[in-house]
């Protein structure tokens, strides 16, 4: 439980607030079959999700092409695997061709099988009243992550929604984050960033945001620890444990050490 109010509250949207994995394997799929390769299950895409979908595709395609060794049946991608597939050189009009056949696909169905995940609304619905301001922060492509979030939650809790822009690295580099707090009006330190991968964690901490890491997405439990979490909530509802009913506002402090 924080002893103090959030100013603001920044979650990320895959695996976070919205359950996006069928979807995106279908989309993903849909390209590696159009380019004559064979599919991934949803096992491996859910490790391939949250720095973007280049880099989703990239992997998904040096993954996929021939030759490629699998692991057996039922046995997750490592981290070590994965930056192998990120070293590895891209074809890039092979992957240009992917690219265009995802986005058709995803354009298409990225509502057909997304759900919230449960509670999570409520959650949402009770931070807004108690005054946090909230925004989400995806590495999905901006205008993706509008309509996506517009669709399952309306425009009225949500202060501001980004996705992946030309102009703004992606997570977790922490520029986008502490953009999005100044638009809020928010401080770092007395905002909270919220995610499932180490990605989100990253974020938080280079953001300067107290980091709190959520176990129903797509990443481990110990992925978020050794990220550097804060506190792990186990189901959405556990996230309403954070804010106290008696709360106050973190102040800042005069270098004479008065509170103002």
């Amino acid at each position: 439980m924080l002893d103090f109010l959030p100013e603001a509250a920044v979650f990320d949207l895959d695996g976070t607030l919205l359950n996006t994995l069928e979807d995106l394997t279908g989309a993903v799929n849909h390209a590696l079959a159009a380019a004559g390769l064979q599919p991934l299950p949803a096992a491996y895409v859910r490790l391939m999700v949250g720095q973007g979908i280049s880099r989703l595709l990239h992997r998904a395609y040096v993954f996929s092409v021939a030759g490629r060794e699998k692991p057996a049946a039922g046995t997750p991608l490592t981290a070590a695997q994965l930056t192998d597939l990120d070293l590895t050189v891209a074809d890039q009009p092979a992957e240009e061709q992917l690219a265009q056949s995802f986005y058709q696909s995803y354009g298409e169905h990225c509502l057909d099988r997304t759900r919230p995940y449960a509670g999570i609304a409520q959650v949402l619905t009770a931070w807004h009243e108690q005054g946090v301001k909230l925004a989400v922060l995806s590495n999905k492509e901006d205008h993706l992550a509008s309509r996506i979030i517009h669709y399952y939650f309306g425009r009225q809790l949500f202060d501001q929604v980004s996705g992946l822009k030309y102009d703004w690295p992606a997570k977790p580099d922490p520029a986008s984050t502490l953009a999005t707090l100044e638009h809020l009006g928010a401080r770092p330190r007395a905002s909270l960033f919220i995610g499932d991968s180490a990605t989100d964690i990253q974020t938080a901490r280079q953001a300067g945001c107290y980091p709190i890491g959520v176990c129903w997405g797509f990443r481990s439990a110990q992925e978020l620890q050794q990220a550097g979490a804060a506190v792990l909530m186990q189901q959405p509802e556990d996230l309403m444990t954070l804010l106290p009913r008696t709360s106050r506002p973190i102040k800042d402090k005069r270098d004479d050490g008065a509170v103002r």
